[in-house]
């Protein structure tokens, strides 16, 4: 038995065998990170408008199709009143690729977001924003509401006193 033929046998079985790991990796949608444009800008996920009648939300967005951010890479997610962007806020900053947005009141709100390279220390270019409407429901429903809400909850007692009551009695008798 010649030992370089074996060798050579043995290279070749590893060689496919790492293909077919490959392939199937693909096949199961297994991610495999690549490298990322340092261009790319995230694209939000969420809808856009977006309504909410409670005054929070889910931003969600993307990058570039990668389902894994590179450690490298940060987000910035502004908040602002206006389109212009001219009185904004920082919501959030790290390697999420979604957050909640909450306390809201009444009004319109839009987002943007951009990615962070720490390794060139540069900033990507803004998102298209996000526009968020926020309407509560009126102050007149939660009235309305409550009081069903007291109702049943004094129905429910009643109910249940006098069942207790009624059971008590037949039992003395």
């Amino acid at each position: 038995m010649n030992y370089f033929k074996e060798k050579d046998n043995l290279s070749f079985h590893l060689t496919h065998l790492i293909r077919w790991l490959s392939f199937a990796s693909l096949l199961c949608g297994i991610a495999v990170a690549q490298p990322v444009s340092e261009n790319a800008i995230p694209v939000f996920t969420s809808p856009n408008p977006a309504i909410s009648d409670s005054g929070y939300t889910k931003l969600v967005w993307s990058y570039s199709n990668y389902p894994v951010i590179p450690e490298h890479i940060e987000f910035e997610l502004q908040q602002s009143t206006s389109i212009d962007f001219q009185n904004s806020v920082l919501k959030y900053k790290g390697q999420d690729t979604a957050t909640y947005i909450s306390g809201l009141p009444n009004g319109t709100y839009f987002f943007r977001i951009r990615a962070i390279h720490h390794n060139t220390q540069q900033s990507g270019e803004w998102s298209e924003p996000l526009t968020l409407a926020v309407q509560h429901h009126s102050l007149y429903l939660a009235f309305i509401l409550m009081a069903v809400g007291a109702v049943v909850f004094a129905s429910t007692v009643a109910v249940i006193v006098r069942g207790a009551a009624t059971t008590s009695s037949q039992s003395s008798s």
